[in-house]
This record gives structure tokens, sequence and C-alpha cells, in this order.
């Protein structure tokens, strides 16, 4: 306890039990603990900051993180998770965190009211590469690893599955008919997309709930209803500025995907060009849209108004050109699709091909020398393999 005055301990396969013991004659206090569940052995055991709660981690037919209030050794929630290895509050309390074995941090909001639903998966389970919690960006998904690896292999009929059989567990699962909804939108299946997001928000008024049926709306090209959407979206920002942030640039890209225009463009430069909670996250949109504008160009042979979009793609990829986007605004990918590993890459190609194409010889080759300067080694031999052909092509 953090009186220092109680312990807690969790036994093995031969004594599956959690015990309370008094810390000056260890000697246990009270019954041991338990629930309707059976456990077979306790793997970790965290115990909030005011001594009220305490979070075990059991391996039983499954990975299961309960949460127990320690005035009458009761449990208020369980979540099962799979590949989870340890749990432990946050500093403020207020979530419990649980590390996997694939490099992943699960993140559990504990709610206050009502006691049965106090563990409640805020935040899907999102890559730290570096191991550094507190800068993060937001995270907005509440997926199971398997639906969220199905989701970045592209394996959808397998996410669809896995969500149905979720929605067919608990019908009243807003997260899951939200995230089933985002799988439609993958699929480009528009009117399935949009059906389960009103599920969602219809049974549980939520932020994933909106994103999902603002970006959905905007798929069937019905704009305007979508930014009502997206307006009762920010109400549940409640004062916090990267996910307002966050959603602000969700937006906009629905709205660029139902208009393609650069007036869609304009709201993320201005964005990127003050102070913001994530400046990278502006410049990454920026870009993806701009690479957008320039192969529509391209495909009009518009190669001077392709540059032009092409150049405006690099200045902004300037800021990530060595950074591992990919796996730091994965939203972006689940939700949308991006190709974030090659954003750069394509970019400078592509501007390399346009000024080629206009005749500007002089500014390509500047174009080539700044792409090698600013790229980091896998990212220049790509480059360099890359010459040969477009020598044979242009």
């Amino acid at each position: 306890m953090p009186d220092g005055t109680r312990l807690l301990s969790g036994g093995s396969y031969h004594d599956p039990n959690i015990r309370v013991w008094d810390a000056s004659n260890w000697q246990q206090v009270g019954d041991s603990w338990k629930d309707d569940t059976y456990m077979k052995c306790v793997r970790a055991i965290s115990i909030n900051p005011t001594g009220t709660l305490a979070v075990s981690l059991s391996q039983d037919n499954e990975n299961i993180i309960r949460l127990w209030r320690i005035s009458d050794s009761t449990t208020v929630a369980i979540s099962k998770e799979q590949l989870i290895h340890c749990v432990a509050f946050s500093i403020d309390g207020r979530r419990i965190l649980g590390g996997l074995s694939v490099k992943i941090i699960l993140e559990f909001v504990i709610q206050k009211q009502p006691m049965e639903k106090a563990l409640v998966k805020h935040a899907s389970e999102d890559a730290f590469p570096k191991g550094i919690l507190g800068n993060e960006t937001p995270q907005i998904f509440a997926m199971t690893t398997a639906v969220r690896n199905a989701f970045i292999s592209g394996d959808f009929p397998i996410a669809e599955q896995l969500l149905t059989q979720d929605i067919e567990a608990d019908p009243k699962n807003y997260a899951s008919y939200a995230n089933r909804s985002f799988v439609m939108m993958r699929l480009l299946d528009w009117d399935r997309a949009l059906h389960d997001a009103t599920m969602s928000v219809n049974i549980q008024a939520s932020f994933i709930g909106y994103i999902s049926k603002g970006i959905a709306l905007c798929g069937k090209m019905q704009v305007w209803d979508a930014m009502k959407v997206f307006d009762l979206a920010f109400t549940f920002a409640e004062g916090d500025s990267k996910m307002a942030h966050r959603l602000f640039l969700i937006k906009a890209i629905a709205m660029f995907n139902a208009k393609m225009d650069e007036e869609s463009v304009f709201p993320v430069q201005e964005l990127a060009a003050r102070p913001n909670p994530d400046p990278v996250a502006c410049r990454i949109v920026e870009a993806y849209m701009r690479v957008q504008l320039g192969n529509i160009a391209m495909d009009s042979d518009l190669h001077k108004e392709a540059a032009d979009h092409f150049t405006a793609a690099v200045t902004a990829g300037a800021s990530f050109a060595t950074l591992d986007i990919h796996s730091t605004h994965m939203e972006f990918v689940l939700l949308f699709g991006w190709d974030l590993k090659s954003l750069w890459q394509i970019a400078n190609q592509q501007r390399c091909r346009a000024l080629l194409r206009t005749g500007q010889f002089g500014t390509a080759f500047e174009a080539y020398r700044f792409m090698m300067d600013k790229s980091d080694d896998p990212t220049k031999a790509i480059f360099l393999d890359w010459i040969p052909a477009l020598d044979e092509n242009e």
C-alpha cells in the first residue's frame, strides 16, 4: 500500500490467489481475494496512488486484467487481453498501462461511474519505439491486437470477422461498430460504413463514433452533413489540444478526399504555419495532399502544375524526411490507408519526373541533389536504383 502498512502478493499455479499482508509482522490480513472467475496464476499487481484500487494480471485461459476495490476486495472490472505481460497505474492513478510482448502499450481509462464499467479501453495499442510516454500522438482506436494487425496488413475480411464477433457478443459495443465502420471505409463500402457509424453513435455518442460517421458521410459526398458531425466530435475533445488538433487534421483529410481540390489544403497549411501541438502531423497531411494533387495534374498532362504541387510536398516533407512517421502517426495509416513509409520518397521522385517533363533540367538536377542530401542511407539507395529507370522512361 502507498502508506507502507500492507503488501499484496500474487500466487502461482499452485496458489492462484491474491493475499494482503501486514508489513509489520508479515501476517496475512483477511481472506484471499477471489471473484466469480477462476485465476490460474497471478502475474502482476499494482496499487493506485490513493490506495483505493488495485489492478492484477492473471493468466487464465486468457490473460485477464482485473480491477479491484481494495476496501472490500471486490472485482469491479475485467478485461481480456492477449499477449499482455505487465500492468501498472499511471502516476495520477486515472489510467492503467499494460505492456505487450510486441512492443505495444495498452492504455485504459478508469471511469468513476458506474463502477461496473470502471475499466474502459480508452486508447488502442500504439507503438512506442523509443519507450517514451508523454509526448505521443493522441490515440483514437479501441482495437484488439488482432484487429489492429489485420488493419495494418490489409486483411480486412479478418478484421471485419473479428469485429462482428465482438458485436455479436456485445450488441452495445459502440467502439466495435465504429471500428467496423472504418473497415468498410477501407473497402470503399460507404453505405455499410455509414450504417455502422450511425449504430455506434446511436448506442453511445463518442469521439470515435462521430469520427467514423463524419468520414463515412464524406465518402458518400454528403459534405455538409459531415461538417455538422465533425463539430459534434470536437465536443468530446474536452479541452485536449492534441485531440482537437488531430481531429482537425482527420476532418481536413476527409473533406479533401471528397473534394480533391487545392482549397482543402489551405487550412492545413495555415495551421502548420502557426504553433500547434504536432507540427509534424500537419506537414505529413500537407505533403500527402500535395502528392495527390500532383498525381492528378500529371495524369492530365499539367506538368508545371504537378511540379509545383510536388515541390510543396517536398518542402513540407523536409521536416520528417528521416523520421519513422509510419509508426508515430499510425492513425493516418489505419483510417485512410496511407503509405507513410514511402511518402518522402514518392514526393521527391514525382517532383523530379514532373520537372523533367517541363524541360527544367537544371531544376530537376538540383531537386535530385536536395533529396539525396536530406534522405537517410536506405532511401538514398532507393533513389540510386531508381535513376536508371527514370532515364529510360523520360
